[in-house]
């Protein structure tokens, strides 16, 4: 046999459901059973493929266990009744391999018809609560007002008893089962076997005993009583006397059920939408907080890049400061360079132009002989000298390889280092003043010098001991001039209040001097550079 349980949540429709189990009717493979909670510690006894079968259907309507005021069979859609047809059948082609078999859920009130409809030989067994209690316990577990859980039990109620009122179908009290635990066991059972059910059991005293407690009988408010109206004190009348089976009309829902579940119905629905609501306003919260973050880590990273670039910029102008520095040190230093450079250069250049430093190469030159770099370098020196003119001839002999008509002066230099009455002393021979002071430096005093240390020189025919020079008694005094005007004013100063009549000449010789102090010196503009060069 196929056994349904119908009643009203909340009217202790799983311990009548535990009952039969116990009986020995199939309930299910094990793990298919939603199992125990607070509100129900001894197990709701439903299957929770079958619970989300009637949960679709009533959704698929736009109901719900609790918000049934316009609901009917009819809004059901034709793709939610197929889907129901194929799984519950599955559901149903398992359970008959296990019969006697039940199934228990309070939302069979509202869908017996559909699974009246895929059962064989179907059973039902209507399980009736106080209505007072039913509703005090829906306002602890669910905070609905009496008034609601009143019209919720009015409205499962009828609709379970116009379903099955064609149906084998026997009535269950609650109240009897919480006074009379044993006796009503026993009722219920010879009642099934009257309706054809094989295969029960009764369970022992003891069995029942321990599992229907009293302690969990929690919701009894008898006293508001009259809070019920008319058709549901009428509907409860006829559940106590038994005679709730005998009807054969329909049953009419009340208007004034009708009404309070039609405002139930909009105020489930601002519920709904204020947990949509809440649900969206957590949701904005979250991606609000999320976005958040993510700002703050993009401002936080935009912060560290922005610190990076300015420490990047600040070294990069710690480095040019640095550069700059060094340039400007840099600049400085080579400027300071190219004057010290050109004074170097000026200095040389007087140096060059000295006639005492040409005196001390040719000395050195001397000494050190023809085969020596300096002798080399001196003669090269000598060689680019500016030649001396005799009568309209040049007076250095000789021509060089190198270019056409040109003397080769380095060799004429070599070949007279030891002819001390070449160059431009032999210019110069002949008469007592040379044509320039250096032709007279040449003869006169270069000579001499360059002739010691090699033994004494014959004296000239023209000078014997005894004999009377042109200039016997007399000296030529030459003075070199490389500025230092003050020194050599002194010196000529000297020379002139210190003059007798043995002073022949005074030779004022342009030492490299600079405009300025020659032209003082001389009284008349700088003359023309000498054209010797030693």
């Amino acid at each position: 046999m196929q056994i349904l349980v119908l009643g009203m949540h909340r009217s202790g429709t799983s311990m009548v459901a535990r009952l039969l189990n116990m009986m020995g009717a199939y309930f299910a493979a094990e793990g298919i059973s939603t199992g125990a909670n607070q509100e129900n510690p001894k197990g709701f006894w439903e299957r929770r493929d079958v619970r989300n079968l009637n949960d679709m259907l009533l959704r698929s309507a736009g109901a719900d266990w609790h918000r049934v005021s316009d609901f009917t069979l009819e809004k059901i859609p034709a793709a939610a009744l197929a889907q129901f047809k194929t799984e519950a059948g599955k559901i149903i082609l398992d359970m008959d391999a296990h019969r006697p078999w039940f199934l228990k859920e309070p939302r069979f009130c509202l869908l017996a018809p559909l699974w009246l409809d895929l059962l064989e030989v179907p059973v039902c067994v209507i399980v009736n609560r106080s209505p007072i209690e039913v509703a005090g316990s829906l306002q602890m577990r669910n905070g609905f007002p009496i008034a609601v859980g009143l019209a919720l039990w009015e409205c499962y109620n009828i609709a379970a008893l116009n379903a099955t009122r064609d149906q084998r179908r026997i009535q269950v009290n609650h109240a009897g089962l919480m006074a009379d635990p044993v006796g009503t066991v026993r009722q219920l059972k010879g009642d099934l076997e009257k309706l054809g059910v094989r295969g029960l059991r009764a369970p022992s005293d003891e069995e029942i005993r321990a599992f229907i407690d009293p302690s969990l009988y929690r919701a009894k408010r008898e006293r508001l009583y009259r809070r019920l109206s008319s058709a549901q004190r009428k509907l409860q009348k006829v559940f106590q006397n038994g005679a709730v089976l005998l009807g054969e009309k329909e049953l009419r829902f009340s208007p004034e059920s009708q009404e309070v579940l039609s405002q139930h119905d909009r105020w489930a629905e601002a519920q709904d939408r204020i947990v949509e609501l809440s649900a969206d306003k957590r949701r904005l919260q979250e991606q609000t907080e999320r976005l958040l973050a993510d700002l703050r880590t993009s401002i936080a990273k935009t912060e560290d890049q922005q610190d990076e670039f300015e420490r990047r910029i600040r070294n990069e102008r710690q480095q040019r400061a640095k550069s700059d520095e060094t340039l400007r040190a840099a600049l400085k230093y080579v400027t300071k360079l190219g004057k010290w450079s050109e004074r170097l250069l000026q200095d040389y250049q007087r140096i060059l132009n000295s006639n005492r430093w040409r005196i001390g190469c040719w000395l050195n030159f001397k000494r050190a002989g023809q085969k020596s770099k300096e002798a080399q370098r001196l003669a090269q020196l000598m060689a680019s000298r500016p030649r001396l003119v005799i009568g309209g001839r040049d007076a250095s002999p000789g021509q060089s390889s190198a270019g056409k008509g040109e003397p080769d002066r380095t060799a004429w230099a070599l070949s007279n280092l030891d002819n001390r009455n070449a160059g431009l002393a032999t210019a110069a021979a002949g008469s007592s003043m040379a044509a320039t002071p250096q032709q007279y430096v040449a003869k006169n005093l270069l000579n001499p010098l360059l002739d010691r240390g090699r033994g004494p020189k014959p004296v000239p025919k023209a000078v014997r001991r005894g004999a009377q020079p042109s200039v016997a008694g007399k000296a030529d005094v030459i003075v070199c001039v490389h500025n230092a005007l003050e020194d050599v004013r002194r010196c000529l100063g000297s020379i002139i209040r210190h003059r007798s009549a043995r002073l022949n000449k005074l030779i004022l010789v342009n030492d490299g001097s600079d405009k300025e102090s020659w032209s003082v010196h001389s009284g008349v503009d700088t003359p023309k550079r000498p054209t010797a060069a030693w």
